[in-house]
């Protein structure tokens, strides 16, 4: 689904995540997901981002801050 997607909309990339049978835990699941992207994303020498989706980018920012270990995700992110 994710390369039907990309084809039609000209995505460079992205991550599917599955309904989890509620906001909350979807919403988790979400932010998640975009960490390990924006890592990955980083890992591959970026160094600014700019991302946008409402609610999510708060729940995406206060599972960054609950994480034992830091997350590297370059120089800076917009929002």
């Amino acid at each position: 689904m994710l390369s039907r997607l990309r084809q039609r909309y000209g995505l460079l990339g992205g991550e599917l995540v599955q309904d989890r049978g509620g906001d909350v835990a979807t919403n988790q699941a979400v932010a998640e997901a975009g960490i390990a992207f924006l890592e990955r994303l980083a890992g591959n020498g970026r160094k600014r981002f700019g991302i946008g989706w409402g609610h999510i980018i708060g729940e995406l920012v206060g599972r960054i801050e609950k994480r034992s270990q830091p997350v590297n995700l370059g120089e800076s992110i917009c929002r």
